[in-house]
């Protein structure tokens, strides 16, 4: 979590001094205005990079139904799309803790 705390102030500060920073260089003739608008798109690539890393900190889950076939053993239908069968046993009896397709953290629906 601290961490993602970092990364949310470093989001804010680009946010906030962006404008502001290269208005003055323009200003003051440092930077030509293709320079700021470079440095616009370098400063959003990092936005976009701490997006998506804010993203991989938060946990995804993939929700399932189980069926018990006497059959074919016990199916889990997961919001995926995807279906997955334990012959013997359940998810967590198998070791599955995360959905073997998408990765996100098996979670039973709510009945």
């Amino acid at each position: 979590m601290k961490e993602l705390k970092a990364l949310e102030i470093l989001k804010n500060e680009l946010s906030d001094q962006e404008d502001q920073l290269t208005e003055e260089c323009i200003k003051e003739n440092r930077l030509s205005r293709s320079d700021v608008e470079y440095i616009k798109l370098i400063v959003n690539n990092i936005k976009e990079a701490i997006a998506e890393l804010e993203a991989l900190q938060t946990p995804k889950t993939c929700e399932y139904e189980s069926n018990d076939d006497s059959y074919h053993g016990t199916v889990y239908n997961f919001n995926c799309g995807y279906s997955y069968v334990t012959v013997e046993g359940d998810l967590s009896e198998n070791g599955i803790k995360f959905c073997p397709y998408c990765g996100g953290l098996a979670k039973e629906k709510a009945q």
